[in-house]
């Protein structure tokens, strides 16, 4: 196949590489929705929620998490950047006395 594309036009040539970029592109972002399906859909009754640091010329954003002992920095959110979140339901929070 290699050697039958050499044959062709450089302008063919050419777009078939780059035919074969998009289809690996792709390939990889179907890749990354099938992996985003599979946590979705693992638990349907969890809360999905983003936040995001959408402010232009924003200083990187950081996330703090507070402890029973002392506040620490779990991540930082660059402008642009989205951090996608997971809840779980309000009635499996109260079975486990964890106040939301």
């Amino acid at each position: 196949m290699e050697t039958k594309i050499k044959k062709l036009p450089k302008w063919a040539q050419l777009h078939i590489e780059d035919l074969k970029r998009q289809l690996s592109d792709a390939n990889k972002k179907y890749d990354t929705i099938v992996k985003m399906h599979a946590v979705l859909c693992k638990d349907k009754n969890r809360e999905w929620f983003t936040i995001n640091n959408e402010i232009k010329g924003a200083e990187p954003m950081k996330l703090w998490l507070i402890d029973k002992d002392h506040p620490f920095t779990i991540c930082s959110l660059n402008p642009h950047d989205v951090l996608f979140i997971g809840r779980a339901p309000e009635e499996e929070l109260n079975e486990r006395n964890i106040s939301s």
